[in-house]
């Protein structure tokens, strides 16, 4: 029954403990932890949200219905959450997106179902794109997206490359490596 939304935060939920086991009587709990603060995650509510998809996103979107009302050029626009967490803003932008192409192409304010979804399966194909440094964090983006742009019959996979774990910030791009810490080179002025 949750909002594909609510993923998030129930992730932050989960990042305030942390697993562990007594070994006599074997017993698994979860104790209090600090992965969220020292992680820096946050769940993005939608007040905040709306307001960012607005002002960044809608005017694009509009230059692009401008200049070629079908829409089509809607599915060249780029959208990167460099901190993605689970995807919160990504999906609300792709459905913004997804929308706008739907009501192109049927020519109709409310789309049926059927071609806004595969609106949104292709936005999310092509626009849509997300990095964070918490693997579970980009599991549960690739999950929330996929959920919402799921079309019967066709692939799970078409997440993987566009949904990445990995530092955006310092360009350290496999999760191995965060593990290692950062590399002085990563500092260097170029």
């Amino acid at each position: 029954a949750l909002d594909v939304e609510e993923f998030g935060s129930v992730y932050e939920g989960l990042l305030e403990y942390q697993p562990a086991v007594d070994a006599r009587p074997w017993q698994f709990r979860f104790e209090k932890g600090s992965a969220r603060s020292s992680s820096g995650s946050h769940y993005t509510p939608d007040e905040l949200v709306h307001p960012l998809i607005k002002h960044s996103l809608d005017y694009l979107i509009e230059d692009r219905l401008k200049q070629d009302p079908t829409g089509e050029s809607l599915l060249t626009l780029k959208v990167a959450d460099v901190a993605c967490g689970s995807g919160h803003i990504l999906l609300a932008a792709a459905r913004r997106i997804a929308l706008k192409l739907a009501q192109a192409r049927t020519q109709e304010d409310q789309p049926a179902p059927a071609p806004y979804r595969r609106a949104l399966r292709e936005v999310v194909q092509h626009c849509i794109y997300g990095v964070d440094k918490n693997p579970l964090a980009v599991e549960l983006c690739k999950v929330a997206l996929w959920l919402e742009a799921h079309n019967p019959g066709q692939p799970l996979n078409f997440l993987d490359h566009r949904i990445r774990c990995g530092d955006a910030i310092v360009g350290v791009g496999r999760a191995e490596d965060l593990d290692k810490g950062i590399p002085d080179e990563a500092f260097k002025t170029l």
